[in-house]
């Protein structure tokens, strides 16, 4: 129940999955319901909940802030020579800009993947039945273990700029 103001949901929260997930023991785990309408098996938990590498939480809350998103390897190289200038005191140079020398040398490298907002759904929360058991469902949108929604391309490609600078 996506924006539903279950379980206390304020306004402000209630549309971003800011809440950390109780992470079932097993099918037998006497917190949750799974067989209420539309409520997730525990086999569809339990391999989102791996997905997402919370597996070792099981029995309680999982920490916030857990996850990480994709190392980004950049490097970027400049080349500067310096040249006499025409009068005295004058100085120039010539310099080769290049911006993300890895995605020159090969275009799987130096790629930015990053999160467009710094939380992902594991499950979404469907309420507290008669006996108070949490019921799961399947998360608004869907389940995606990626821990990246967005390539970045124009800090993916490579560059390059030349240019001469005179002083004087």
């Amino acid at each position: 129940m996506f924006r539903d103001g279950d379980f206390g949901d304020q306004s402000n929260f209630q549309g971003a999955g800011y809440y950390v997930p109780y992470i079932p023991t097993g099918a037998d785990d006497p917190n949750m319901n799974y067989v209420a309408d539309n409520a997730l098996s525990y086999e569809q938990i339990a391999s989102y909940v791996e997905a997402a590498g919370l597996g070792g939480y099981a029995g309680g809350y999982s920490p916030k802030n857990t996850g990480s998103q994709p190392w980004i390897s950049r490097m970027d190289l400049r080349l500067e020579q310096e040249i006499p200038g025409f009068g005295d005191g004058h100085t120039g140079s010539i310099y080769v800009d290049v911006k993300n020398v890895l995605n020159l040398l090969n275009n799987e490298w130096g790629q930015v993947l990053q999160k467009e907002y710094n939380n992902q759904s594991v499950v979404d929360f469907g309420g507290l039945d008669d006996q108070g058991r949490y019921i799961y469902e399947e998360p608004f949108g869907g389940f995606d273990d990626r821990n990246w929604d967005e390539h970045v391309i124009e800090d993916s490609i490579w560059s390059l700029k030349v240019g001469v600078r005179y002083t004087f």
